[in-house]
């Protein structure tokens, strides 16, 4: 089974804008930061019209029976405006996906550790939207 999302205007946040470290003395604490809140809520307002299709995938998944493979589209502006190269303001891709798929697993049943293959893709374009495809593979394929 194959979850299909696509998120416009949704242009994800690197891991290093995601939380803020504040220490006092000898304690740290991690907190979220307004970037953040804001994909939190703008991923949470675009997934609510995925309800249906969301809850057919939590019904069908049984932890211990399936894996995940996950594909992650970023489609934003990458290029500098000469076109000619990649912006270094672009995002390092690796960075993108952990925050989508924290906020994303927040609505699913299973678990981000139990996606055991992952692409990822950042493409060049003036419409900003990210698009993931999750599916459930049985396990027993990989025992």
């Amino acid at each position: 089974m194959k979850l299909e999302i696509s998120l416009p205007n949704i242009e994800p946040i690197s891991l290093n804008h995601a939380t803020k470290i504040s220490t006092r003395g000898k304690f740290a604490t991690k907190y979220k930061t307004e970037a953040y809140k804001q994909l939190e809520s703008s991923m949470g307002n675009a997934l609510r019209g995925y309800r249906k299709e969301i809850n057919k995938f939590n019904n069908k998944y049984t932890s211990g029976k399936y894996y995940l493979v996950a594909e992650y589209r970023f489609f934003y502006p990458i290029l500098l405006k000469s076109g000619d190269a990649i912006s270094k303001k672009s995002k390092d891709v690796s960075n993108l996906t952990k925050v989508v798929e924290d906020i994303l697993f927040k609505q699913i049943m299973a678990d981000d550790a139990e996606v055991i293959s992952l692409t990822v893709t950042k493409i060049h374009s003036k419409d900003i939207r990210t698009e993931i495809i999750l599916e459930l593979k049985d396990l027993r394929h990989i025992l």
